[in-house]
Parts: C-alpha cells; sequence; structure tokens
C-alpha cells in the first residue's frame, strides 16, 4: 500500500503555494489540471476492477443458489447434544461410560 502511494504522489506534480504573477496561475492550473487528470484514470481503473470482482461475486453467488445443496429433513443437533456425543466417544471403550451416561 505505501509502495503504491509513493508511486502515485511521484506522478502527481507538485503544487505551490498561491502566486501572485499570472503566468504562474496557469501553470499552477495546469498542474491541478494534469492532477486532477490523473486522479481520474486512476479512479477508471479501480472502478474497472470494481467491475470485474462484483462480476466474479455474483457468479459465485448463482453457483451458490443453485449448487443444489439441501438440509430439508435433516434435524440440526444443538450444542448440548454434540457434547454429549464427543464425550460419549471420549469414554468409548474405558469402562467408565457406564457410570458417566448409566442404561435406563
Amino acid at each position: 500500500m505505501e509502495e503504491e502511494k509513493e508511486i502515485q504522489d511521484e506522478q502527481l506534480p507538485p503544487i505551490t503555494s498561491t502566486p501572485l504573477a499570472e503566468e504562474s496561475t496557469q501553470t499552477d492550473s495546469s498542474a491541478l489540471i494534469s492532477a486532477a487528470n490523473l486522479a481520474a484514470d486512476r479512479l477508471e481503473k479501480g472502478n474497472k476492477e470494481l467491475a470485474k470482482l462484483l462480476a466474479i461475486q455474483q457468479q459465485l453467488h448463482i453457483e451458490k443458489k443453485l449448487g443444489g445443496e439441501t438440509v430439508a429433513g435433516v434435524p440440526g443437533k444443538s450444542d448440548e447434544e454434540k457434547a454429549v456425543e464427543n464425550a460419549k466417544k471420549m469414554l468409548e471403550g474405558t469402562g467408565m461410560e457406564e457410570y458417566a451416561f448409566p442404561k435406563n
């Protein structure tokens, strides 16, 4: 990022304080115009890149929506149910599962 700013700053012509002579005002205005043109070019490049990225994002969103993934009919498990299952797996084969989770 810093390198880009340095490069961009180098491209911009220096802007001096308000001069008193008419010649220098014309050079300052031309410097301002060239700086504005450079800024406009950067904005146009950025807008083109943004348009490309938005098109890619829209395509990915469409593929996700039409991908055919479904969760219909599959009940979700609560955090408590997941924790009990994990505990049972950890105690499996130790002989402690009967004490921790007695069969009624």
